[in-house]
Parts: structure tokens; C-alpha cells; sequence
């Protein structure tokens, strides 16, 4: 523990899908009533100093001889440094890789010859101008390209593979945990624009009040930084180029534009950008929940970046008082009718969903004005029917294969009108809608 001069032996262990776990000989909690967690937990290992935050205590078990053994879930391993509280965790740069970062980039410095297989062949590699954009004016960020080279057998064998990877630089220190949420944020959209889940590969910490010795010289330390990651899978795929919802070379010219957009509407548009991104955790499966969430974040959008109100607020209490006071009704009667129609100027969701068609180009999803109706009126329904379970719209609710189909419909005008509110034209993605729409 922090402070502390007595040490235990013990095992710490990690992978991404069931997170970190610490077992110890011997036990932090004062006596077996004592369940508390441990903020901060500090290691020592052969891959140097580790520091364990936020260790939720476990259980104890005895082994031989009543040799107690204390077991700890840590949230986050630091990797490299030691820290005393968590809030010292404060950087001023982070370097990170996504999963699918590079195959949507598609960038690459490697040139072969193959045509003359039989006399030989050549390779070269060119290194790849780094991509600059800036999330805020704190933070500047940049996409370096790279192909470590590896030798193997005495150069006999040798293996080269192209990565990128994502540098934020900020201008003064900033808590790990507001990085993780930029990471998070940077990463969710390449999530949408590759229309596949993405996370973070590796996450390394630097600033340079963290130095080490290496040949007689000062160096930066590389601060790795390990957790259980909520969107990590082993089912995920790399998409091809052509499987993309946006390809970068259509937008490399304004990318920065786009990404700091994207940056700025991330936190605004929360609620929205939540339930978007949650459903590529199982995109693969459709379910009556996954339509909801689609109409729940078309409204929310619509709501947060569209006129909210029918009629101005003046006129809308004006009306309410009118109708509160021609009824003969006892106070709490009228406290409920005031209640009920609190919310009574709000646009209708077949008036949101008509509004967001009219915003972007929708000629493959609703070719005239009476399958527009015909739309708005099958996903009201739908809407309604599962909200409420109202008997009087079973027949008219879609079940089973129709209702996805209305649901991919549904998403298709719900990213639509997300990559045209931060700055994108429907030039960009919408082959790439149509596309996803007839998989």
C-alpha cells in the first residue's frame, strides 16, 4: 500500500475480456468483517513498477495451514510508474491504436514487384506524412504511420507489418481518466465510419516528469496503462476498404474539420451517441430493443438539434390556460392536467421523422410523399405498440423480418442526419449507406 514498507508476494493477471485480477499471500483488509476497496495498490514486477487503481476487494480464501490468500479486481493497471493516489495520474500526452484504424485509413508506404517471381522480387517502404488534427484548442492530435521491421533466424526470416497509431498532446496536465473518455471519443467514431466496433489495441501515458536512464541518457517513460474494455470482442472483424459507411480518402481533405466536429457534438449529443454506439456491441443481432434504441436516439437527436416546440411558448401557456381554466375541476385534477400537458408542444415523432427525412437525401428510402407517410406511420406504431403494448395496435405493429427492415431503414436516416449535422455531405456516405442497407 501506499506508505507502507510491508510488501506481499502475490500474482497479478490480465486480459481484455474478463479484466484484471489480483491474488495476494496475506490481505489488505484489517479482519474478515472488512470488505472495503483499495484506492490505490502498488506493485512490483519483472516488467517494473505497477500501480493497481481502484481494487475492488474480492473475497478471502485460506489455503494450507490457514495461509490466507486476499483476492482484488483492479480496475486499471499502470504500468511503469508508481502513484500514490489516482489523482495524481495526470499526463500531457497519450499514444494509442484502434482496432480498424488503419484498414479505414488505408494508407500505405509499402511497394513490391512480383512480376518476375522466378529471378526475384523486390519490397520498399516509404514512410507515410503524419495526419494532424486538433480536438481542441488544449489538445492536438496527430496519426503517425509506421512498419516495424522484424528479423528472425539470423535475417533469414524477416517480417514487416504497417500499423498507424494516434498521438494526443495537451497543453497542460489532464487526468488519465478525461484521456480515456478522448480515446473513447476518437475511437467511437471511427467505430461509425467503419461501421464495425472499435477500441483501443494498446494506450501508453507520457509527460516529461516521468524520465528514465537509458545509455547515459534522459528519456521520456512509456506509461502503459491496461483495462477490462467494455467494447473489446474477439468476434469483431477488420473490414475491407469497401465495407466502410464513409471512406477516409473521400474526406482525407477535411478530416481535421470533421473529427474536431465530431469532438464537439460528442459530449452535446450524449444520449444520442450512447445508444448509437452501444448497438455496435451486437450489431449482428436484431431485436425489438435495438428498434427502440434507433427511436429513442432519432428523437433525442431530432429534439437537441431541431426546433422542440408547435407553437411558441407564449402562445402554448396561453392555450394551456385557456383549456385549465374552462374546466370545472378540483386542484389536484388540475395539477394533473397541467402534468399531462406539460410536454404537449413538443413535435409529434411522425413530425420529427418527416423533418429528418426532408434534411438529407432520402430517394432509396422514401420515394414519394405517400410512402414517407406510410414510413412514419409504421415505425409510430411500431413505437407505440412495444412502448405501451396498446391491444389496439397489435395488428398494425411489424414483427419479425419486417420490423428489421424497417429498422434498417430507421438507421439509415439516423446516421444520415448524424454525419450530415457534423459537417459531412451525403456524397461521402451514402453508397456506403445503401450498401449496408442490402446486406
Amino acid at each position: 500500500m501506499p506508505n507502507s514498507d510491508q510488501w506481499y508476494g502475490g500474482t497479478l493477471t490480465f486480459d481484455p475480456d474478463s479484466g484484471a485480477l489480483l491474488e495476494i499471500f496475506g490481505t489488505f483488509n484489517k479482519n474478515v468483517l472488512d470488505y472495503a476497496d483499495q484506492e490505490i495498490v502498488l506493485g512490483k514486477t519483472t516488467s517494473g513498477d505497477i500501480t493497481l487503481v481502484t481494487n475492488w476487494f474480492k473475497t478471502t480464501k485460506y489455503i494450507n495451514d490457514g495461509v490466507r490468500i486476499g483476492v482484488y479486481e483492479p480496475i486499471f493497471i499502470i504500468e511503469g510508474q508508481h502513484f500514490d493516489t489516482s489523482t495524481a495520474l495526470n499526463f500531457r500526452k497519450v499514444k494509442f491504436n484502434g482496432f480498424n484504424l488503419f484498414q479505414w485509413l488505408d494508407i500505405s508506404g509499402l511497394e513490391h514487384d512480383f512480376s518476375k517471381m522466378d529471378e526475384g522480387y523486390s519490397i520498399s517502404y516509404h514512410k507515410r506524412p503524419n495526419v494532424k488534427f486538433e480536438l481542441t484548442e488544449g489538445c492536438q492530435g496527430e496519426i503517425e504511420f509506421g512498419s516495424p521491421i522484424r528479423f528472425e533466424d539470423s535475417n533469414n526470416k524477416i517480417e514487416i507489418k504497417e500499423k498507424c497509431s494516434v498521438s494526443l498532446s495537451y497543453l497542460k496536465k489532464t487526468p488519465y481518466i478525461e484521456i480515456l473518455n478522448d480515446i473513447v471519443c476518437f475511437l467511437g467514431f471511427v467505430t461509425f465510419v467503419t461501421y464495425e466496433q472499435s477500441y483501443a489495441l494498446d494506450i501508453t501515458f507520457q509527460d516529461d516528469d516521468f524520465f528514465e536512464e537509458f545509455q547515459k541518457t534522459r528519456r521520456t517513460k512509456s506509461i502503459n496503462c491496461y483495462f477490462q474494455n467494455g467494447f473489446f470482442s474477439s468476434k469483431y472483424k477488420l473490414r475491407r476498404k469497401h465495407e466502410h459507411l464513409v471512406c477516409y480518402k473521400d474526406i482525407n481533405q477535411i478530416f481535421p474539420t470533421i473529427i474536431k466536429n465530431w469532438y464537439n457534438e460528442y459530449s452535446k449529443l450524449d444520449p444520442v451517441f450512447s445508444l448509437v454506439l452501444n448497438s455496435f456491441r451486437d450489431r449482428y443481432r436484431f431485436s425489438i430493443a435495438n428498434f427502440m434504441d434507433n427511436v429513442r436516439a432519432l428523437e433525442a437527436f431530432h429534439r437537441m438539434t431541431h426546433n422542440n416546440s408547435v407553437l411558441s411558448e407564449s402562445e402554448y401557456i396561453l392555450k394551456v390556460n385557456k383549456i385549465v381554466d374552462n374546466q370545472s375541476l378540483e386542484k389536484q385534477d388540475i395539477e394533473w392536467l397541467q402534468d399531462r400537458l406539460k410536454y404537449g408542444n413538443e413535435p409529434s415523432l411522425s413530425k420529427r421523422i418527416k423533418e429528418l427525412i426532408g434534411d438529407c437525401s432520402s430517394s432509396f428510402i422514401v420515394k414519394s410523399s405517400k410512402e414517407r407517410k406510410a414510413f412514419c406511420g409504421k415505425v409510430v406504431d411500431s413505437r407505440n405498440y412495444y412502448t405501451h403494448y396498446d391491444k389496439s395496435l397489435k395488428n398494425k405493429a411489424l414483427k419479425g423480418k419486417k420490423l428489421a427492415i424497417l429498422n434498417r431503414k430507421l438507421k439509415w436516416l439516423l446516421y444520415s442526419s448524424i454525419l450530415s449535422h457534423i459537417g459531412l455531405d451525403a456524397s461521402h456516405f451514402k453508397e456506403g449507406l445503401e450498401s449496408l442497407l442490402s446486406d
